[in-house]
């Protein structure tokens, strides 16, 4: 209907493991003008799917990041024991990364709870996830290629 995908849905609205019920607000992004500006629409489900709509006027434009780069997992078997979390080098924290295994093509969606330590880049990896989540992509080494694709803010100057 609004012509975005679920996996944007997914992104804006932190799911992950929870069910989306009826009456749940969603926030649904959308290009629109000739700028490109991205204007957030929050929808309410009712009887016979009836939609409110409330404008966002600030001024950011929701982008999409693609980054590729060396993933591992977290070595402590009390953080995240069922949980898909991450700590990813400059993600928001709350931001949901999909992380995709470069060599067996499986996905898995992890929440940022944290930055990781500043320093040479060139040396860490893009992304720590806790081990539940790196099951889930079925791999066997520490160190791995992944792809991540996730949505963040970015303010634009107002005309």
């Amino acid at each position: 209907m609004y012509n975005v995908s679920v996996d944007d849905i997914i992104t804006w609205n932190n799911i992950l493991d929870k069910p989306i019920k009826k009456g749940d607000k969603l926030k649904i992004f959308q290009i629109t003008g000739p700028n490109n500006k991205s204007s957030q629409k929050t929808s309410t489900q009712k009887e016979g799917y009836q939609s409110n709509f409330q404008s966002n006027t600030s001024n950011t434009e929701l982008i999409a990041v693609a980054e590729e780069g060396v993933a591992t997992w977290l070595d402590n078997p009390t953080i995240g024991t069922s949980k898909n979390l991450a700590l990813h080098k400059d993600a928001p924290v709350g931001t949901i990364i999909k992380v995709t295994s470069v060599l067996n093509n499986k996905t898995v969606y992890v929440k940022v709870v944290g930055n990781l330590p500043k320093g040479d880049q060139s040396l860490k990896p893009i992304i720590d996830m806790t081990e539940y989540a790196y099951k889930q992509l079925g791999l066997k080494d520490k160190f791995f290629l992944v792809k991540l694709s996730y949505h963040k803010k970015m303010e634009v100057p107002s005309e």
